[in-house]
């Protein structure tokens, strides 16, 4: 009404224009970037596409590390495993970079008692990780 605006229209009858406004992709992207302000990108562990990194410790545990991934991903969770050669603290240094929520460690002892050791993300760099172990 503010615009006057009119059309003629099929039957040659003057009619105004009804114009609806929905603006939904700018209100998830500003959401999202309020989001990812406010996390630092340390997204939340239902939001976070990289939730759980599995690490291998040695050669010797890579089956095993495979089947927790598996076991984790049945469940609905985003779980990468890595089973590289490089070094143990590599490994959860690189997954620490990538703002993996948990990263879970698999070594000879967790794989004779069937259980994983977790690493948990850290509110804020500076504070250290938690640490404890788990059977699946």
């Amino acid at each position: 009404e503010r615009f006057r605006l009119e059309y003629v229209a099929e039957d040659g009858t003057q009619k105004r224009p009804v114009m609806i406004h929905r603006a939904i992709m700018g209100s998830i992207e500003r959401m999202m970037a309020i989001l990812m302000e406010h996390t630092g990108g340390r997204w939340p562990f239902w939001l976070n596409p990289r939730q759980i990194m599995v690490c291998s410790v040695n050669e010797n545990v890579k089956e095993y590390a495979t089947e927790v991934q598996k076991t984790l991903q049945d469940e609905g969770f985003f779980v990468d495993l890595d089973v590289t050669d490089n070094r143990l603290p590599k490994k959860i240094h690189s997954a620490s970079q990538m703002r993996y929520n948990f990263v879970l460690v698999i070594g000879e002892q967790e794989k004779q008692a069937g259980t994983v050791t977790i690493r948990r993300r850290a509110a804020s760099d500076e504070q250290a990780e938690q640490k404890q172990t788990t059977s699946l």
